[in-house]
């Protein structure tokens, strides 16, 4: 699926799906009315199942968290990626999230693990890596849905 204009779409990376506060978060930000599209690959989400059992998840637990991960944002999950995982040149450990990026046409990686993705190798396809993104997206959310003509709007009183 490639982005239409007016549709941010952002790859959210093991290490910011891990942490469940940040994930809540990120999560919450592409709830109606989204601010962006999240999006994951399979190799995201083994990833994660990994990290998760390895922080002290039972293998049920992980795999709770990611069902009701896929079955909240259904249309998430990136396919067709894997023939590009060759061509990318990052780290090799995380080609798998640059070419679902690519493959997405994703506007961003949200990761904290910045190392494993140079400028060099993200700067071809015009991909932005969001370390910060939660805090930009909370202060954008606000901003947005907190003006007044908005509130007034959204929440007028009942008769």
């Amino acid at each position: 699926m490639i982005a239409q204009s007016n549709q941010y779409i952002a790859v959210l990376d093991t290490c910011v799906l891990a942490p469940m506060p940040l994930c809540d978060t990120l999560l919450r930000l592409a709830e109606d009315p989204a601010f962006y599209i999240p999006k994951w690959s399979a190799g995201i989400m083994r990833e994660l199942r990994s990290t998760l059992q390895r922080v002290g998840y039972t293998p049920a637990q992980a795999e709770r968290r990611i069902v009701a991960m896929e079955s909240a944002f259904e249309d998430a999950s990136v396919t067709g990626y894997e023939c590009l995982v060759g061509a990318m040149t990052n780290d090799a450990k995380d080609r798998h999230v640059l070419a679902a990026a690519v493959r997405s046409g994703a506007h961003a990686i949200v990761t904290s693990n910045v190392k494993h993705f140079p400028a060099e190798s993200v700067r071809r396809y015009d991909i932005d890596l969001s370390p910060r993104m939660p805090s930009w997206c909370t202060s954008s959310i606000s901003t947005r849905n907190c003006s007044p003509k908005r509130w007034r709007t959204r929440h007028s009183p009942v008769e």
